[in-house]
C-alpha cells in the first residue's frame, strides 16, 4: 500500500498495529524485498502491478520462503449482450 495517512489510518481503523501495516512507495530494491517479505508474517497481500510495479520482485521472495502470496487483480470488464452483438456484427442474411 502506498505510504499516506489517509490509507495507514484506514487500516489502523480497521484493527492492524503499527507492527502490520507495510507501506513502500513505487518499486522497492530487489534486494530490500526478500527480507522484507520474510518479516511479513504469515501471508502477503499485493496487487498484480504487473513489470512497472515489481510484481515478480514482490512474488518470487514470496514463493523461495514458502508465504502464501494472495494477489490482487482488477475486475474482468463486464460484457453485456448489446455491448457482444456490436463488437461482432452479424448477418441475418440467409
Amino acid at each position: 500500500m502506498l505510504p499516506v495517512p489517509e490509507v495507514v489510518q484506514h487500516c489502523s481503523d480497521l484493527g492492524f498495529g503499527v507492527g502490520e501495516i507495510f507501506a513502500l512507495c513505487g518499486r522497492s530494491a530487489p534486494n530490500l524485498t526478500p527480507p522484507f517479505i520474510a518479516s511479513a508474517g504469515d501471508v502477503v497481500v499485493t496487487k498484480a502491478s504487473g513489470a512497472e510495479g515489481g510484481y515478480q520482485e514482490k512474488v518470487q521472495p514470496c514463493l523461495d520462503a514458502g508465504i502464501p502470496c494472495i494477489v490482487i487483480t482488477r475486475p474482468a470488464p463486464l460484457v453485456t449482450a448489446m455491448n457482444y452483438c456490436k463488437a461482432r456484427p452479424i448477418s441475418l442474411r440467409g
